[in-house]
């Protein structure tokens, strides 16, 4: 089913007027931003019927949806980020960044990684730097054998397809896989074929899952983007024709993110881009960035399209709970 076929289904099974909707973006570590943000809409009351994800966002939608709750989230996020197999990964030291360098685009980095390793003739697969069910081992390692049926709040996974270069979400089958699906990175995390169909990370088509608009307007929904800002923050970081290029790709992906964006209800943007997208250490500080924008975001009074904001109580401490 489609994103809008799902949010008709949920209308008239529970005999809504309005579905709400958790749309998380991708955006690597920043990603983690989203737990806090899950925390402070639950303690005000504000529970989604639907989450949609993308890339880091699906691994962090699929989670929530799992438990059904902040707390269960939050846990186990700590518990998978710390151990042994989750480090495997090695994103940190994998792609070595310019540490002045925080809003630097995820892509752009893995592809210079990429291309220095080709040249360098070391670590080739036949699609993917990395070698096939590298990410698909620790997704497992996450999601054991959950299915979609096993959700307790309803989910999305977008990916993207390399053969139809359609956006393509996911509604059923291995949660492993999709979020697998969801979060591979071209070019180093190999893509996953699927009913005759050459998956990649969803942000290729769209890093911010929201319905379109036009198609149903029975609904709300609370978009949290994490990407990096358009601007560049370092202006001497263009050296030769390789970087115009990247920068190129990456100021049409996060022109066509502020197209999705508009089309969102309420929009929170955690301030993580002092945090580098690769640093998964920093998941206290990225889970205190969501709840803080969360909460500075209604205690504001914001609002999108006249919509009237969430009555949000704000907390004496906006901090972490590690229990």
């Amino acid at each position: 089913m489609t994103l809008n076929t799902i949010i008709e289904s949920l209308l008239r099974k529970r005999s809504k007027k309005i579905v709400k909707v958790l749309a998380l973006g991708g955006g690597g570590a920043r990603g983690l931003a989203h737990i806090g943000v899950i925390k402070v809409l639950e303690e005000n009351g504000w529970y989604p019927d639907l989450v949609t994800g993308t890339s880091m966002g699906s691994i962090v939608g699929a989670l929530y949806a799992l438990h059904g709750n902040a707390k269960d989230l939050e846990i186990k996020a700590y518990e998978y980020m710390q151990s042994d197999w989750f480090k495997r990964l090695d994103i940190k030291n994998v792609v070595k960044t310019n540490g002045d360098d925080y809003n630097i685009d995820l892509f752009d980095t893995y592809i210079k990684y990429m291309v220095h390793k080709w040249l360098d003739k070391k670590e080739k697969h036949p699609l993917s730097l990395l070698p096939a069910n590298y990410l698909l081992d620790v997704m497992v390692k996450i999601f054991s054998d959950a299915t979609f049926a096993d959700l307790k709040i309803p989910f999305i996974a977008m990916v993207s397809d390399l053969y139809s270069g359609g956006n393509i979400e996911l509604d059923s089958g291995s949660l492993s896989v999709a979020v697998t699906a969801s979060s591979s990175i071209p070019g180093i995390f190999s893509p996953v074929e699927f009913n005759n169909m050459l998956l990649v990370d969803g942000c290729v088509t769209r890093n911010i899952p929201i319905p379109d608009s036009e198609e149903n307007k029975r609904r709300e929904i609370i978009a949290v983007d994490v990407d990096p800002s358009l601007e560049m923050k370092n202006k001497y970081a263009l050296t030769c024709p390789f970087d115009v290029i990247l920068r190129v790709n990456a100021v049409t992906r996060i022109q066509l993110n502020r197209f999705y964006l508009k089309q969102a209800n309420i929009l929170i943007s955690p301030d993580v881009q002092s945090i580098q997208w690769s640093d998964f250490n920093n998941i206290e500080k990225l889970i205190k960035a969501g709840e803080l924008a969360t909460v500075h975001h209604f205690s504001n009074g914001s609002a999108v399209e006249n919509k009237k904001p969430i009555k949000v109580r704000i907390p004496r401490q906006v901090g972490i709970n590690h229990a």
